[in-house]
Formats: structure tokens, sequence, C-alpha cells
């Protein structure tokens, strides 16, 4: 269980901020006071000092049930609570939009499916990994097409730092492995993500780290966030073995 950190509350709205702009913001007349919206969902959250070792309370609610916004606060307790909530009410809202849209929309034309990882925060930045598999060019290519069009990651400074490796098997000889990568501007960044997959043995997949930068210059220690931001992605994915 987490220790109380009077920091990590900033830290994490901070984050939730600049991936989510408009989706949290705090309650007239109270520092420890926050409301969530997302979708068609608004809620209350009361933090105590002691968070996240405590989870928030939910002052109230609208647009889904109490008891499962509690049961989510209850499971993930001990730990920030606010990136996995609002995934969870996300894919709650995707998932009642891919059931209306199943008899409209042909296979190729549904959402991607990514894995996404847990934020790692530092001095303001943030760091954003996820992972998804793939097995051709073809594939790499719609993946990263989907990144670019997330409005979440528009404001991000570095959106898609990527690397990929997956199987290419050849007719006429033995298969090989296609290993590529991007910076996005942060220079050395690819490389490092490159070389993670090629020492995971992690085939059939890319991952991309975004960045939000926060104003402080984090040095060397920003490749270190951005190896653990996709190497969280990669593991929660089962892509590491």
């Amino acid at each position: 269980m987490a220790m109380p950190d009077p920091s990590a509350l900033e830290d994490e709205v901070l984050a939730i901020q600049s991936i989510y702009p408009g989706y949290l913001e705090q309650s007239s007349g109270t520092e420890s006071t926050y409301k969530l919206k997302v979708h068609a969902v608004e809620l209350y959250l009361n933090f105590p000092d002691a968070y996240p070792a405590i989870p928030p309370k939910v002052s109230s609610v609208t647009g889904i049930a109490r008891e499962r916004i509690e049961q989510h606060l209850h499971a993930y307790s001990g730990e920030e609570i606010l990136f996995s909530l609002i995934s969870m009410l996300s894919d709650e809202k995707d998932d009642e939009e891919e059931e209306q849209a199943m008899v409209e929309i042909p296979p190729t034309a549904q959402a991607l499916k990514w894995t996404i990882g847990e934020p790692v925060h530092d001095r303001k930045s943030t760091m954003l990994g996820r992972a998804i598999q793939i097995h051709n060019k073809e594939e790499l290519m719609a993946a990263l097409e989907d990144i670019k069009n997330d409005k979440h990651l528009q404001k991000a400074s570095h959106p898609q730092i990527w690397a990929c490796r997956y199987r290419h098997d050849k007719i006429d000889g033995p298969e090989r492995i296609i290993a590529e990568h991007d910076d996005d501007g942060e220079t050395g960044a690819g490389p490092r993500l490159a070389f993670l997959l090629e020492v995971t043995k992690a085939t059939n997949v890319l991952v991309v780290v975004t960045r939000w930068f926060g104003g402080v210059l984090l040095g060397d220690v920003r490749f270190k966030h951005i190896s653990t931001a996709a190497r969280d992605a990669l593991d929660k994915g089962g892509f590491l073995t």
C-alpha cells in the first residue's frame, strides 16, 4: 500500500489535466474535493490527507451507479485512482458504443484495442505507455494513425515515441524480424524502446510512449521513465515472457 504523500494528489491532478483536458477540476470552496466528468458520468470525490493510502470518498455521482464507483475505489485502494477510474468509465462508454455499432460497422473499421499502462510522473512531466499487437507494415501504420487522431494526445510534447518488432515470413526464405522506431523529437528515446523490445524478445508488437513536458528539465532520468512506461504497457498486454 502506498504511504501518504502530500504531493501525490497534486502531481496526479496535473497529469490528468494534461492527458484529459476538461475532465477534472477542483470544486469551488474546497481544496480536497474534485469534480470528475467523463462522458455522461459526473462525480465529486473528496480526497483525504492520507491519499493514496486511503481512497477518496464519493460525495455525489450521476450517470452511473454509486456502487460501481465505490467498487472500483475499493479494488484500487492504496493506489493513485484517477487514471484507472477515467479508463474504466471510458471503457464502459466504448463498450456501449461498440455494441450499438457492431451491426453497422465492418470488423476492419472497429476501434483498435490498445493496452495502456500506468502513467509515470516526475516534476510535472508525465509519461504514458501503450502497446498493441501488429503483424505487418499496414497494421503498424494504422496503429500510428490511430495515435495521431487521439484528441487526448494532441497537446503532448511528444505524442508518439515508438518502437515495433514483428516477424516477417518470406515465401522464398526464412522468417526475419522487422524492427523500427521513432524518437518523435525526444532524441535517443526511440532506440531505447527498440532495445527494450529486443532484450525482452517481445514480437508482433508496437509500443508507444507519450510524454507531456511539465516545464522542468529531467535530464537522462526521462529515458528511464519512458522505458518504465513502455515496459508496464508491454507487461499488462502480455507481450513479455
